[in-house]
């Protein structure tokens, strides 16, 4: 049911349906912290208050409020996005980063290897490394979508490489 949940979500996200995104994002919440991840709920609801921010109540206003913690992780988790290239895997993990596995297209049906990319990008990734020839792939495009949508820093492997963790 998480998964299903995890795909109405996304795609309402990128679709622009924020009323839809909203009522799929509070059930992926509730559920999750009822299956025990109540970092993960707290990350859906950060995506949609920043998406579709609430309405004031008439009380007083906090500004200045810390980002979340999941932005600010001490390792960052970068997903790749476009054809796989094992010189950047070596390249980004020999510098600091973690890199989030893709299923590929190969391995699993098209469709599936999709669904559970966009699931590992989601639940995962601190960020997206675009891979040369990215803007080539659809799924890599999509990917880097989604990816802009929550929040996450996208950029070139090369710009990940120049800003690494360990510089």
């Amino acid at each position: 049911m998480r998964d299903s949940l995890w795909l109405t979500f996304t795609e309402a996200l990128v679709a622009g349906q924020v009323a839809t995104a909203r009522t799929a994002g509070v059930s992926l919440a509730a559920a999750l912290a009822r299956a025990g991840h109540p970092g993960l709920a707290h990350r859906v609801m950060t995506v949609l208050d920043t998406v579709d921010p609430p309405q004031p109540t008439g009380g007083p206003v906090v500004r200045g409020s810390p980002p979340p913690s999941w932005r600010w992780a001490p390792v960052l988790r970068l997903f790749l996005a476009g054809p796989q290239d094992t010189d950047a895997v070596r390249a980004l993990t020999a510098v600091g980063y973690e890199i989030v596995p893709a299923v590929d297209a190969v391995d699993a049906d098209a469709a599936d290897a999709l669904r559970v990319n966009l699931c590992r990008l989601v639940q995962q990734a601190t960020g997206v490394a675009l891979l040369p020839g990215w803007q080539h792939e659809s799924e890599a495009r999509l990917e880097a979508v989604v990816a802009r949508r929550l929040g996450l820093a996208v950029h070139p492997v090369a710009t990940w490489l120049a800003c690494s963790p360990g510089r």
